[in-house]
């Protein structure tokens, strides 16, 4: 704490790998389509989230009893003390493996069939929308009795931020009473965080996204809290 202000960050830096579909069970990691070549599934898991920066803080706003500023008598009362407080969260996409609704390779059991990759599949960012979030025209269908070679994790999803604030008030009614009322609001800019887009190759939704971030707390959702201690 220095000058009313106290605060921490972490960065994580990650890249996991994975030839076995989902071990984590976060996202959809289909499993290997041809049982003999578990290399041709190696890949960036449906949980490799590459960057993820956390920052919290809470700021003791210098004004009202005990503060800075305006610090005495019933002014003091009127204008303070208060806290801001938060934490802010940010993430790169997780992934998707694009997969082929057909059987082109005849083969029974096994993992979703892939379609052939002839490019990267992912659009630069102003590019991607909703309604088209890769590049569909980066990929084929087989050949008949052979397997796709589209690779597993390959499309990136898009990104996440959301902001908790808490704005709370002190009242000291006595030297061994406190009220503390505290306002709070998740996803406190109502950002929208969208999930991965369909990667069934040849599908009429293709590149289609239509729901959200998996964990993602939702629409903004507000609330007061009023504690007395004692």
């Amino acid at each position: 704490m220095r000058g009313g202000l106290s605060f921490g960050a972490s960065y994580t830096l990650a890249h996991f790998l994975t030839d076995v579909g989902d071990p984590n069970g976060v996202g959809s990691n289909p499993l290997p389509q041809n049982s003999f070549c578990l290399s041709c599934n190696y890949g960036p898991a449906a949980g490799d989230l590459r960057h993820v920066l956390v920052f919290n803080h809470t700021l003791e706003l210098p004004f009202g009893r005990g503060r800075h500023f305006l610090n005495h008598g019933w002014v003091s009362y009127l204008v303070g003390p208060w806290d801001f407080a938060g934490i802010w969260t940010i993430h790169s996409g997780d992934r998707s493996t694009v997969t082929d609704a057909t059987n082109v390779s005849n083969s029974s059991g096994g993992g979703a069939q892939r379609p052939n990759r002839i490019g990267n599949g992912n659009l630069p960012a102003n590019q991607r929308t909703l309604n088209h979030w890769f590049d569909l025209t980066a990929f084929t269908q087989p050949t008949t009795y052979t397997y796709g070679n589209s690779g597993n994790g390959i499309i990136a999803g898009p990104g996440y931020f959301s902001a908790d604030l808490t704005l709370e008030r002190h009242f000291i009614v006595r030297d061994r009473v406190d009220i503390d009322l505290r306002g709070e609001a998740f996803n406190a800019f109502n950002r929208p965080n969208f999930g991965d887009p369909n990667t069934t190759f040849a599908n009429a939704q293709a590149g289609v996204i239509s729901s959200e971030f998996a964990g993602a707390g939702g629409p903004r959702v507000g609330q007061i809290a009023l504690k007395v201690s004692f």
